[in-house]
């Protein structure tokens, strides 16, 4: 699946930002999703109504009405929930369909199992919980089984049905949603789905007991076996199922998980190998800075794996010409020396649009292809900025630069996690020019990157807070003096001298070393 090749998708390096008001957005996905509430309210209406038994044709219309009543509340709260904690779901109606298409089937199954006569212990609210939290995360998906088993309990109570066995499924769901956190292993899954089995049977149990007045011990052995055992069975079938089911979640859903990521970060994937074979010197620094921003994002409780794998993938578009960056070529600073600043620009920022394209051909999920922008954010390419404005002075024009023809297309960091990445990318890079890295020397530089990136603007559209980018520059600077920290001279070796007389960067200025363009 990860080595399936997607189509190229079109991807607006200057795509309007979080800021602007909501008359400029699209409107057309909102209506969608309004549509969709509507039907899927009616539907469960409906479903609600299946095979109630009126006395009388008004009693019809009076239930169907209370139905209605009911049910739009509920639809009411779950919009505004939904508006409120997770407004970007607004914009994603395949997103949107199926969630609400889980949610109706559920009604749908509660009504049913009973008129078929299959044990409602085996509804799958376990499975419906723990799709809602690969797909939308553990808040949403413990709003909606919530909801849900009230809503089941509440019309049993109304059409005179017990449903203790829904409402028993909840605590056990709940326990499964939260275990979907974090899911780096496929064995969790199976894990998570046992316990949710032995806490359905758990709770079945204890309601049995409850609503029993007196002790039999034959019948609360049979209770054991049947419907105690169908909840275990609930919960560990489920286990399967969703680890069978999670690729085409993946697809239908469009989202990446752990696993995936995990998968995308394996050094034999195509653009990795491309990437190390073709410009060693970037694979290397792209390994160095996902290592700084990964311990980062996790002091700050960022996805810190999500920021280990967008790092590692942030530079793919150097494998197109490595030989103008000097990590890969110490010959770098002589052909730019050849080109005028404005071409060696446009060659510096292209690296941004090749790697956006190789990405989604190689079928990179959106969230690691976002880093490849946004590391970069709207920064202005100094060295070239200021070699244009020296040649523009020596022509005797030096007010015809214009600073925003220097400077990359963006977008600004969006997250936490891309903000990291434009950090640790520089930090990385100069970091490795100090002839005596020790860690006051390392937090000076850190602070001083930081403080730049800060000052332009470039963290403007994130929402990095100024405390969790204290603690960033802290990590940072406790990593790199981690790997750069004093060794003892072994008998023989050169001193750092005759060292430093080896060759640099040919025909170079040494800030090229020191900041990649």
């Amino acid at each position: 699946m990860l080595f399936w090749r997607a189509k190229p998708r079109r991807f607006a390096l200057n795509r309007p930002g979080p800021a602007l008001p909501i008359e400029t957005v699209e409107r057309s996905p909102i209506t969608f999703n309004a549509l969709v509430a509507t039907l899927f309210a009616l539907a469960t209406v409906a479903i609600l109504n299946y095979g109630a038994i009126a006395a009388n044709p008004a009693q019809v219309w009076l239930r169907l009405g209370g139905y209605a009543v009911l049910t739009g509340l509920s639809t009411v709260v779950l919009a505004l929930y939904v508006r409120i904690l997770h407004p970007e779901m607004r914009f994603q109606p395949r997103r949107v369909f199926c969630w609400g298409l889980a949610l109706v089937a559920l009604f749908a199954l509660v009504r049913i199992y009973p008129r078929a006569g299959w044990p409602l212990e085996l509804v799958p609210v376990t499975l419906v919980g723990m799709v809602l939290a690969i797909a939308f995360g553990h808040g949403l998906a413990i709003a909606n089984i919530f909801v849900f088993t009230l809503l089941a309990r509440l019309t049993g109570l109304l059409v005179g049905d017990e449903y203790h066995a829904v409402l028993a499924l909840f605590p056990g769901s709940a326990l499964a949603v939260f275990g979907m956190r974090t899911l780096r292993r496929r064995s969790r899954i199976l894990n998570v789905g046992i316990i949710a089995g032995l806490v359905h049977a758990a709770t079945l149990v204890g309601i049995h007991l409850v609503t029993r007045d007196r002790f039999d011990m034959h019948e609360h052995l049979g209770f054991l076996e049947n419907e105690a055992a169908l909840g275990f069975v609930n919960g560990a079938a489920t286990a399967f199922v969703v680890t069978g089911l999670l690729p085409f979640l993946e697809n239908v859903f469009g989202i990446t998980t752990d696993l995936s990521l995990l998968e995308w970060s394996d050094f034999n994937q195509p653009l990795l190998k491309k990437l190390s074979l073709e410009a060693p010197g970037t694979h290397y620094h792209s390994i160095r800075v996902s290592e700084l921003a990964e311990a980062a994002a996790a002091g700050i409780g960022a996805n810190a794996l999500l920021t280990r794998v967008g790092c590692l993938y942030h530079d793919i578009g150097k494998t197109n010409k490595p030989e103008y960056f000097v990590e890969n070529d110490p010959n770098a600073g002589a052909k730019h020396k050849s080109l005028s600043p404005a071409m060696s620009t446009l060659i510096i920022k292209a690296h941004v649009k090749d790697g956006v394209e190789m990405g989604e051909y190689y079928g990179l999920p959106p969230e690691v292809v976002e880093f490849i922008p946004q590391h970069h954010g709207t920064m202005l390419i100094e060295y070239f900025y200021r070699e244009a404005i020296s040649q523009a002075e020596e022509a005797g024009a030096g007010e015809q630069v214009d600073p925003e023809a220097f400077r990359y297309g963006g977008p600004r960091p969006q997250t936490r996690e891309t903000a990291i990445a434009m950090l640790a990318d520089g930090v990385e890079a100069a970091a490795r020019s100090l002839t005596d890295p020790t860690p006051t020397r390392l937090e000076g530089l850190v602070r001083d990157i930081a403080q730049k990136r800060l000052n332009d603007g470039q963290f403007s559209e994130c929402n990095l807070t100024m405390q969790e980018l204290e603690k960033v520059i802290d990590s940072f600077v406790r990593t790199l003096a981690g790997i750069y920290h004093s060794r003892i001279r072994y008998p023989g070796q050169k001193p750092d001298a005759e060292l430093d007389r080896a060759p640099q960067v040919a025909a170079g200025d040494p800030r090229l070393a020191e900041k990649r363009p």
